[in-house]
Protein backbone atom coordinates (compact mmCIF):
# COMPACT_ATOMS: atom_id res chain seq x y z
CA UNK A 1 0.00 0.00 0.00
CA UNK A 2 1.42 3.27 -0.88
CA UNK A 3 0.83 6.37 1.79
CA UNK A 4 1.56 9.61 2.61
CA UNK A 5 3.46 9.72 5.07
CA UNK A 6 2.43 13.48 5.97
CA UNK A 7 -1.09 12.46 6.49
CA UNK A 8 -0.70 8.74 7.62
CA UNK A 9 1.82 9.53 10.41
CA UNK A 10 -0.32 11.42 12.75
CA UNK A 11 -3.25 9.11 11.98
CA UNK A 12 -1.29 6.13 12.81
CA UNK A 13 0.33 7.97 16.40
CA UNK A 14 -3.70 8.77 17.15
CA UNK A 15 -4.28 4.85 16.54
CA UNK A 16 -1.60 3.35 18.37
CA UNK A 17 -2.73 5.43 21.64
CA UNK A 18 -6.07 4.87 21.06
CA UNK A 19 -5.45 0.98 21.60
CA UNK A 20 -3.17 1.86 24.54
CA UNK A 21 -4.54 0.44 27.53
CA UNK A 22 -5.81 3.52 30.04
CA UNK A 23 -3.07 2.88 32.29
CA UNK A 24 -0.46 4.17 29.32
CA UNK A 25 -1.88 7.37 28.61
CA UNK A 26 -0.33 10.31 30.39
CA UNK A 27 -1.85 13.80 30.45
CA UNK A 28 1.26 15.29 28.43
CA UNK A 29 0.38 13.01 25.66
CA UNK A 30 3.40 10.57 26.08
CA UNK A 31 2.87 7.01 26.61
CA UNK A 32 3.85 5.32 30.49
CA UNK A 33 5.95 2.51 30.86
CA UNK A 34 5.82 2.55 34.06
CA UNK A 35 3.74 -1.26 33.79
CA UNK A 36 1.01 -1.65 36.64
CA UNK A 37 0.56 -4.73 38.71
CA UNK A 38 -2.68 -5.15 36.96
CA UNK A 39 -1.76 -4.54 33.16
CA UNK A 40 -4.29 -5.38 30.72
CA UNK A 41 -2.91 -6.18 26.76
CA UNK A 42 -6.38 -7.24 25.71
CA UNK A 43 -6.43 -4.53 22.98
CA UNK A 44 -2.95 -5.37 21.93
CA UNK A 45 -2.69 -9.13 22.75
CA UNK A 46 -3.99 -10.68 19.99
CA UNK A 47 -3.30 -12.63 16.92
CA UNK A 48 -4.49 -11.70 13.28
CA UNK A 49 -5.81 -8.68 11.59
CA UNK A 50 -7.26 -7.29 14.71
CA UNK A 51 -4.68 -7.74 16.63
CA UNK A 52 -0.65 -6.25 17.13
CA UNK A 53 -0.03 -8.12 13.27
CA UNK A 54 -1.79 -4.79 12.07
CA UNK A 55 -0.11 -2.57 13.96
CA UNK A 56 3.07 -4.08 12.41
CA UNK A 57 2.11 -3.79 8.87
CA UNK A 58 1.24 -0.30 9.16
CA UNK A 59 3.71 0.83 10.93
CA UNK A 60 5.90 -0.66 7.72
CA UNK A 61 3.72 1.07 5.56
CA UNK A 62 4.83 4.28 7.31
CA UNK A 63 8.54 3.17 7.21
CA UNK A 64 8.11 2.58 3.47
CA UNK A 65 6.64 5.70 2.64
CA UNK A 66 9.11 7.67 4.36
CA UNK A 67 12.14 7.38 1.55
CA UNK A 68 15.53 8.01 2.34
CA UNK A 69 15.72 11.77 2.41
CA UNK A 70 13.00 12.32 5.33
CA UNK A 71 13.11 12.96 8.97
CA UNK A 72 12.90 9.56 10.38
CA UNK A 73 12.71 10.62 14.55
CA UNK A 74 9.02 10.43 14.66
CA UNK A 75 8.60 6.66 13.46
CA UNK A 76 11.91 5.68 14.85
CA UNK A 77 10.37 6.79 18.30
CA UNK A 78 7.25 4.37 17.49
CA UNK A 79 9.23 1.46 16.47
CA UNK A 80 10.80 1.87 19.84
CA UNK A 81 7.51 1.81 21.31
CA UNK A 82 5.81 -1.07 19.45
CA UNK A 83 9.22 -2.78 20.08
CA UNK A 84 8.22 -2.08 23.84
CA UNK A 85 4.96 -2.92 23.52
CA UNK A 86 6.09 -6.31 21.89
CA UNK A 87 8.80 -7.42 24.69
CA UNK A 88 6.10 -6.84 27.64
CA UNK A 89 3.62 -9.45 25.60
CA UNK A 90 6.29 -11.75 25.35
CA UNK A 91 6.36 -11.96 29.04
CA UNK A 92 4.73 -15.10 30.66
CA UNK A 93 1.73 -14.28 32.56
CA UNK A 94 -0.12 -15.76 35.20
CA UNK A 95 -2.67 -17.23 33.02
CA UNK A 96 -4.98 -19.79 34.95
CA UNK A 97 -6.95 -22.13 33.12
CA UNK A 98 -10.44 -21.90 32.34
CA UNK A 99 -12.20 -25.17 34.14
CA UNK A 100 -16.04 -26.49 34.29
CA UNK A 101 -16.90 -28.73 35.83
CA UNK A 102 -18.57 -32.38 34.02
CA UNK A 103 -20.24 -34.92 36.02
CA UNK A 104 -19.94 -38.33 34.67
CA UNK A 105 -20.88 -41.55 35.17
CA UNK A 106 -17.23 -42.95 36.56
CA UNK A 107 -17.05 -39.84 38.99
CA UNK A 108 -18.84 -37.30 41.00
CA UNK A 109 -16.77 -34.48 39.19
CA UNK A 110 -14.27 -34.01 36.71
CA UNK A 111 -12.61 -30.89 35.94
CA UNK A 112 -11.84 -30.08 32.29
CA UNK A 113 -10.15 -27.65 30.52
CA UNK A 114 -11.72 -25.66 27.39
CA UNK A 115 -9.70 -26.36 24.24
CA UNK A 116 -6.37 -28.33 23.82
CA UNK A 117 -3.99 -25.84 25.13
CA UNK A 118 -5.88 -25.78 28.69
CA UNK A 119 -5.56 -29.19 28.43
CA UNK A 120 -1.49 -29.24 27.95
CA UNK A 121 -1.29 -26.52 30.40
CA UNK A 122 -3.21 -28.44 33.12
CA UNK A 123 -1.25 -31.56 32.60
CA UNK A 124 2.19 -29.78 33.06
CA UNK A 125 0.60 -28.48 36.22
CA UNK A 126 -0.69 -31.66 37.64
Amino acid sequence: MIVNPTTFAPAYVAWWRQLQPPWRTRVSGTLSQDVPETEDWANLAKGGTAGIYTVVVALSWWIRALGTASDTTEVLLMVQDLLWVLQRLRQPHDVVPSLKRVRTEESDVQLVGRGKRYDHQLSNLL
